[in-house]
């Protein structure tokens, strides 16, 4: 079997870590640019699914045997292949601490198969390396035998090569070198606490130096957002470690399980060999009480350290303390604000946990003979037959047929090789990784698109990244947002060549439709629609839009409101500002008209400097009121309804069905993520959606509230 003839995943993350690498080792020229997607921009490798640390070394080795097409299968042996060195350092880990070598086999190969990293192999790739936390322990474990710089310098290494695989594993390292540093400093003098703190500076500390130094380096962007989005709904609780989801025994503990969802980057359960273990453990500890025998609980130093290691992982992956209420102090907490996937945390405290328990489980005095031979295999027959169980569900999941996918333009049509593009724009358009701006790909676009600009060597517009660059996400959202000026990005590409479109004409906005029907149609494929479009063309669409605003008679330093049919419509052209706090602020408030009652109706309004980090996050509530109090409330982020650009401000509009019972609107507002920071909105309008408003007001007309240069 060719593993370069598998994909474990054809959609998604996994996906796009496959296109990011391929076009990166064949493509691009130097290390760390990526410029396959955020056209004409780039971004930095390391803030791509590109696996900075593989592809590199394939570029690197390239002269001298290129290894180019076979990036798919080097991927996937990446991972394949760290079970079985995860499972070695298990066992070194179970040595050193004196199991005995079946019983060491026997954990090593169960914790192996138990770990929620196979989970990991559908998508971020990297962090689905099993080997890297059971490497960091018995590299710890080593180094604390007899500390040296010889041993910290190797420990530096291998730390800096996992974060050139994924940046969460320094600070994985640097809470577990943490944890074993507090448990022998506790019992070392002042002076070895000192060369212990330089030892574990050049360990932890100087591997994210090189790391930030490499990404300063590969970027000039200073502007990627302060709060990536989902710390708080990526973490773990206590279900995420107990409670067995999916397993063959899960109906037995049916009735605890949790009311509300966990989030699947934060589970991490213990395993059934584990839970085995802590009743047994249990047991044990009551008979040692019973016989006031407490010599029996004292623990070892190593023991400390991976119960240290636990604890402070999993509090951690809780996302304490902010999980209490207390989301507002993260606005403080610096650079831990970039790591949302906090209960990604969950599986790195999964490691310490099993070895302590199956190392316990050795040491216990009354389990050193008959019992503890005799339970043991039961343990083990336990989580050898869930481990295989969980292995093989995900085998089902990652055996996928490569077939034609990312693999050159030979099965793409001729027609899309007899003309030069110069990047390709997806329709509808897809955008993720500023944390600002959401543009889902909700059909599977990104596919073909990858497969089109792998084939013909061709970047897209699109992103789907992690942290991009706000202003330029706003920049390239603007080509296909209504067009009330000339988008910036059209004077910052490189050649006037036509666009490449590929469009599901079936999902199309107005505005995208809009665009396809100044295009020039190429072919049919994969059920999509491909077509070629000037640059030109939104210069031609702007003075299109331009002519939708109607002549009038009146000045226009006066304020009209004219509308195309006798239906009411409301505009509020008083500003409102604010200071961002933790309280909801009431924005506008309306009485409804009878005659809107059952009919969709259009809010609009402008938000000042739209384009600052954050902003796009604020949420607004439309609440319909009525005699009986609420009778509908319907709220989203305004960085999901933005409707397009115009000088930095934004106009936002959400569209809202009236309840037969409304008799007033009220528009509130929230941001919590930018305490003492400004906000102001303006011009509001509400109108009915088959009614068109032209608005005259201080010297400037605008169409249903759109604005034009």
């Amino acid at each position: 079997m060719n593993p370069n003839d598998w994909v474990f995943s054809k959609s998604g993350d996994g996906l796009q870590a496959y296109y990011q690498s391929i076009w990166h080792v064949r493509y691009d020229s130097t290390f760390w640019q990526q410029s396959s997607m955020n056209y004409p921009f780039g971004e930095s490798i390391f803030f791509t699914g590109g696996q900075p640390l593989v592809s590199n070394l394939v570029l690197f080795l390239k002269p001298l045997v290129d290894l180019s097409g076979h990036m798919v299968a080097i991927t996937n042996m990446m991972m394949l292949s760290s079970a079985l060195f995860c499972a070695s350092f298990l066992f070194l880990i179970f040595d050193r601490l004196k199991l005995q070598p079946w019983m060491a086999i026997g954990a090593a190969i169960v914790i192996m198969l138990t770990t929620q990293q196979w989970e990991r192999m559908r998508g971020h790739f990297p962090l689905a390396w099993m080997f890297a936390i059971p490497g960091m322990l018995y590299l710890l474990m080593w180094y604390y035998d007899k500390i040296s710089w010889k041993k910290s310098f190797w420990i530096m290494l291998f730390v800096l090569f996992l974060s050139f695989g994924h940046m969460y594993y320094i600070v994985f390292f640097g809470v577990i070198a943490g944890s074993f540093f507090l448990a022998h400093a506790a019992r070392s003098s002042s002076r070895q606490r000192l060369r212990m703190t330089l030892h574990f500076l050049l360990q932890a500390a100087l591997p994210f130096v090189i790391l930030q130094l490499l990404v300063s380096y590969s970027s000039d962007v200073t502007d990627r957002t302060i709060l990536p989005w989902g710390f708080l709904e990526f973490r773990s609780t206590w279900a995420s470690y107990l409670y067995p989801y999916g397993l063959w025994y899960e109906k037995f503990f049916y009735d605890l399980k949790p009311k509300f969802d966990i989030s699947w980057e934060g589970i991490s359960y213990i395993g059934g060999a584990s839970y085995l273990i802590l009743m047994i453990l249990f047991c044990a500890m009551v008979y040692y009480l019973l016989k006031r025998q407490f010599h029996h609980f004292r623990m070892d130093v190593t023991s400390w350290a991976l119960l240290l290691s636990f604890v402070f992982c999993m509090i951690i992956s809780f996302a304490f303390p902010f999980n209490l209420g207390l989301e507002d102090w993260l606005s403080y907490t610096g650079p831990l604000q970039q790591f949302r996937g906090i209960g990604r945390f969950a599986s790195v405290a999964f490691f310490p946990l099993s070895i302590l328990l199956f190392s316990s489980f050795s040491r216990t005095g009354i389990l050193q003979g008959k019992a503890g031979i005799l339970l043991f295999p039961f343990v083990l027959i336990v989580g050898l037959k869930e481990g295989v169980s969980k292995v093989r569900s995900q085998v089902d999941l990652i055996s996928n047929v490569r077939g034609e996918v990312l693999c050159g333009s030979e099965h793409l049509p001729d027609e899309l090789k007899t003309k030069k593009y110069q990047a390709l724009l997806p329709l509808p358009f897809f955008h993720i990784g500023s944390e600002n701006i959401w543009l889902a790909d909700e059909a599977e676009l990104a596919r073909i698109v990858f497969d089109v600009s792998e084939g013909l060597q061709l970047p897209t517009f699109a992103v789907l990244m992690s942290r991009t660059s706000v202003s330029q996400t706003f920049k390239s959202i603007a080509l296909t947002s209504e067009l009330m000026e000339y988008p910036e990005i059209l004077k910052q590409l490189p050649s006037d060549y036509p666009f490449l479109v590929i469009a599901d004409t079936s999902r199309l906005s107005t505005r995208e439709a809009i665009l396809i029907s100044h295009a020039s149609f190429i072919c049919n494929w994969d059920k999509r629609q491909f077509y070629e479009l000037s640059p030109k063309a939104f210069a031609e669409i702007m003075k299109e839009q331009q002519g939708k605003l109607p002549p009038t008679p009146y000045q226009l330093n006066e304020f009209c409101m004219l509308s195309d049919s006798a239906q009411q419509a409301f505009f509020i052209p008083t500003d409102t500002s604010y200071v961002f706090d933790d309280q909801n602020h009431r924005m506008i408030e309306s009485h409804v008209p009878t005659e809107w009652r059952g009919k969709k109706v259009k809010i609009s309004f402008w938000i000042e400097d739209f384009v600052r980090d954050l902003i796009p996050r604020t949420r607004f509530e439309i609440i319909q009121l009525g005699q009986l109090g609420i009778m509908r409330s319907d709220g989203e982020i305004c960085g999901r309804r933005i409707v397009g650009l115009y000088h930095g401000n934004a106009l936002i509009e959400y569209e809202i069905e009236i309840d037969s019972q409304t008799e007033r609107i009220e528009v509130l507002c929230h941001n919590r993520l930018l305490p003492g920071k400004n906000f102001r909105a303006f011009s509001f309008l509400i109108r009915p959606d088959s009614l068109n408003c032209a608005i005259l007001r201080d010297g400037k007309r605008s169409y249903n509230n759109r604005l034009f240069d």
